[in-house]
């Protein structure tokens, strides 16, 4: 069963190293570059992909959130990943009991893994991580 499953995700039965990542890795790598080469501000919205086919990468849409800020806005995408860390960290601080934490974290948690495979191109990512900042109150006060 252990094998079955290697070979899902192997590219070679011999390795469990070789992860097939289906490209993200390479993209990842490509915006790395980009945002190596474009710092400050990176190469624009929506620019990456052409970016990536002038540096003889494939022309595809980000997979990986993270990488695709870095590398079309630069330092003000990576300052943006930072509010949204923070305010992720600062709401789950203040919430008062161990269940809305527990919705928190779930809630950002789930957002983020989702933003390392699909990025922004479905609404859910941000719509769960929107509700992550809702405060919830029992009962209705009159």
């Amino acid at each position: 069963m252990i094998a079955r499953w290697r070979e899902t995700f192997t590219t070679n039965q011999e390795s469990a190293t070789e992860i097939e990542t289906t490209g993200r890795s390479e993209i990842a790598e490509a915006e790395w570059e980009i945002w190596q080469d474009n710092l400050l501000y990176g190469v624009g919205a929506g620019i990456a992909p052409y970016e990536r086919v002038k540096r003889k990468y494939r022309q595809i849409s980000a997979h990986t959130e993270f990488s695709r800020l870095l590398a079309e806005h630069g330092l003000v995408g990576l300052t943006a990943l930072l509010i949204l860390l923070a305010s992720a960290w600062r709401t789950y601080q203040h919430r008062p009991s161990l269940a809305d934490k527990g919705w928190v974290g779930t809630l950002v948690a789930w957002s983020r893994v989702t933003m390392l495979h699909a990025a922004m191109r479905v609404v859910a990512v941000s719509f769960i991580f929107g509700l992550a900042f809702v405060e919830w109150q029992n009962g209705v006060d009159n």
